[in-house]
């Protein structure tokens, strides 16, 4: 019974799916077709008519693709519910208890991930500062030595490697 009435809302739902997105392709195509007889002269000079209308009947094939999936996504968070709502049903607490400690993991699995791209992003930060001075150190090295500047940047490319290994440490 139950197969029978899926069966049946999966058809219905495949054929509302299809009727407006041939509804949407056609209104596209209509409002393309409209505006195709309002463009510029300059613009019927620069391309012929029958590109403009390849161009336009591929972005209402590109439209009527985006309406196929919008209504995919739509019927998705649809049965992602309703499934909920029968396992619920049929298992009761002990579903409602897996579902929120999966909730949960995932939360909590989200947090450790943005703090480590935030630690990842500082020792990016951090390295490229000392990569920054060594190259510039490099690229000077004449008027480094000329003007007696090693001991100076030496110092400075060693605090940024120091704050790199601390960074590295925590």
């Amino acid at each position: 019974m139950i197969a029978i009435f899926e069966r049946l809302g999966n058809s219905h739902k495949d054929r509302i799916k299809n009727i407006s997105g041939i509804r949407a392709r056609n209104l596209i195509r209509g409002l393309i077709y409209e505006k195709i007889t309002t463009i510029s002269e300059a613009t019927n000079k620069e391309y012929r008519e029958g590109q403009i209308m390849t161009l336009m009947s591929k972005d209402a094939n590109e439209a009527d693709f985006l309406f196929h999936l919008l209504a995919a996504v739509v019927h998705m968070v649809l049965n992602t519910f309703l499934t909920f709502a029968y396992l619920s049903y049929y298992f009761g607490k002990s579903f409602i208890m897996v579902a929120l400690a999966g909730a949960i993991a995932f939360i909590l699995n989200k947090s450790y991930a943005d703090r480590q791209k935030a630690v990842r992003e500082e020792r990016e930060r951090l390295s490229d500062i000392k990569n920054n001075l060594l190259s510039e150190m490099l690229n000077n090295v004449k008027m480094l030595k000329l003007y007696g500047w090693q001991p100076e940047f030496q110092s400075r490319v060693q605090k940024a490697r120091q704050n790199e290994v601390e960074k590295y440490r925590e």
